[in-house]
């Protein structure tokens, strides 16, 4: 399917100009066109043409993408061809151990029930996975809250609030701006 979608022809409008080129307004309501957004935009452009960022090949992909699943618990695959959003592919790996869960330590005396304890009544109740080892880094935040008890064979590792703005976020990206062909 990746292969194929790599392939397929685009349907999408070119997108009119590029921003921040030309003349930049200091008055703008695009924040894209304004002169103080030049130097980040150079900075960007300048990253992404970084000879590594410009040899992505299929191998370079799987790789990145076991590297997420097995290191990290979870990813999105982007594929974006032609200027429009191709693929859109959330995974989670739901036997992710971690390999440093056994090197964190808690405050006072390392234990996660005194742990919790001392936080109940300030905060929510919070569904506490105990194995350390199924812990996860999301975003260099540790996580290791679950669903609900009650909720363990409705399972949803994502959650419903995330994944519908990132992906209309990303579509309108394309639509509105001139985005090269990416994964």
């Amino acid at each position: 399917a990746i292969e194929e979608a790599r392939k397929e022809p685009a349907s999408s409008n070119k997108v009119p100009r590029d921003y921040a080129e030309g003349d930049l307004a200091e008055n703008t309501a695009n924040v894209y066109e304004s002169a103080a957004a030049k130097e980040v935009l150079d900075t960007v452009a300048f990253r992404l043409n970084i000879p590594i960022h410009r040899c992505l090949t299929t191998k370079s992909t799987e790789n990145t993408l076991k590297y997420l699943f097995y290191h990290m618990k979870c990813g999105i695959f982007v594929m974006i061809r032609e200027g429009k959003l191709r693929i859109f592919a959330p995974f989670v790996n739901s036997d992710y151990r971690n390999s440093w869960g056994g090197r964190l330590k808690l405050e006072g005396d390392d234990d996660l029930d005194s742990y919790y304890a001392q936080k109940a009544g300030l905060y929510r109740k919070e569904h506490v996975e105990k194995d350390r080892s199924k812990w996860w880094a999301n975003g260099n935040i540790i996580c290791n809250e679950l669903c609900k008890p009650k909720d363990k064979n409705r399972m949803q590792y994502w959650g419903d609030h995330f994944l519908a703005p990132l992906r209309d976020m990303l579509g309108e990206a394309c639509r509105e701006r001139n985005i090269p062909d990416c994964e």
